[in-house]
This record gives structure tokens, sequence and C-alpha cells, in this order.
């Protein structure tokens, strides 16, 4: 009788033995076995009764610094980002760019001194969560500065402009950020990576609505607000009526 193993549609004879008698009770079965070689048929048997077979397509050992160059990348990307930002929003919005990429430096701030706060520790999702809370934030910002050039094309004075500019854009703003940290908190029901992900979200959206609106409000009261009297804003062309 032999022992053969199928695999991938091909049979493979790993024992074959001599039955001395029938079946039953007592019979007996002799070959030329080993205690090893009895110990690796059986295992081969156990292995053999698997419903889908297993192939190994690829094998690699992970050690810390793989984990470390991809946090550094990520830095990085995030870093990147975070200037081509900044040289965007100064050359398209002059002053008012460069004031909301203050409020996005708070808002960076803000958000890693939660997480210090909380203990946590930083991943690639939590990376990817950072990035994507600068882009958020940052398109809060843009928001307002349009709204503020619309108040401007409409004839509106410089101070009324800016103040008609952060109360009507706020609505925007508030509205798209909690369909979004509504999301976010359904993604903290998953676990793994994906909930580090949803905790970094959802700080992100908190810090973003506080940087874009409150700080950025404050940043223009104290270029602007001391003056009595501001004939143009440095916010980018605009036609002024």
């Amino acid at each position: 009788m032999a022992i053969i193993l199928f695999e991938k549609g091909k049979g493979e004879a790993i024992s074959v033995a001599t039955i001395q008698s029938e079946f039953g009770s007592r019979f007996q079965i002799t070959g030329a076995f080993t205690p090893n070689e009895t110990r690796d048929l059986s295992l081969l048997i156990r292995a053999g009764s698997l419903a889908a077979p297993m192939e190994i397509i690829e094998e690699r050992t992970v050690g810390p610094s793989l984990g470390r160059d991809n946090i550094s990348k990520g830095f990085h990307a995030t870093l990147w980002g975070f200037t081509a930002i900044v040289v965007f929003m100064s050359i398209y919005y002059l002053v008012f760019g460069l004031i909301s990429s203050l409020a996005l430096a708070v808002n960076l701030l803000l958000l890693i001194a939660l997480l210090s706060l909380l203990q946590a520790t930083l991943t690639l999702p939590g990376i990817a969560a950072i990035a994507l809370t600068l882009g958020m934030a940052i398109d809060s910002n843009v928001l307002i500065n349009e709204r503020i050039r619309e108040e401007l094309r409409g004839g509106a004075t410089p101070q009324a402009a800016i103040a008609a500019g952060y109360e009507r854009a706020w609505n925007t703003i508030f509205d798209s950020n909690v369909t979004t940290l509504i999301v976010g908190l359904s993604l903290l029901m998953v676990p793994g990576a994906v909930r580090g992900f949803a905790v970094v979200h959802c700080l992100g959206i908190m810090t973003s609505m506080f940087s874009a609106v409150l700080v950025s409000r404050a940043l223009v009261n104290l270029t602007y607000g001391h003056r009595r009297r501001v004939a143009r804003l440095a916010i980018g062309n605009t036609t002024w009526k």
C-alpha cells in the first residue's frame, strides 16, 4: 500500500508499505521505516489533510530599521507638504497666506501636543492622518480668504470684508468638518492601525477648526485691527469696486 500526497494536481508517494494480513483489530504492516521517517510521515499526512494548500511566495525578516525608515519618510513627506502649502499660500494670498500658514503651524503644534498628552505612539497611519489634517485645515483658510475677496469685490470696506468673510465661511467650515468627524468616529470602531488613524484624524479636525478660525482671526486682527483706516488688504489679486 502506497501513501500518495497530492499537491497542485501532482501525486508523490511518500510511503510504500507491505500489508501482511487483513485489516482488523490486529494486523501488521512491514517496511523500511525509521523513527524519524515515521514522524515525518505523520506530519505529512496531517499537512495533506488541509483543505487548501499553502504556497510560500515571499519570506523576509523585518527588523526595527524598516519601521524607522518608514517613519522618517513619512515625516519628511509631511514636512515637504507643509512647505509646499506655505509657499503656495504666501504667493497666492500674500499677507493672508502668511497668516494662514502661521495658523496651520499652530494647528500642527496643537495636534502634536495633544498626542503627547495622550502618550500616543506615532505610526505611519498617524502620520498619514496628520498630513490629511494639514490639507483640511488649509482648506478652511482658503474658504475664509475667498469669502473675504468676494466681499471686497462686492464693494465692502476692508474691515467689513474681514468680519463678513469669517462669519459667512464659518457655516461651511463647520458643516464640512462635522461630517468628516462623523466618519472619523465610525473608524474608531475598527481595531488595529485604522483606529490609530481615526484618533489622530478626529483630534486634527478639532485643532484645525480652532486654528483656522480663531487663531487666524486673531492674527488678522493683530495685523489690521489696530489701524483706524485700512485702504487695501494684501490678499492677492482681486477686483475692487
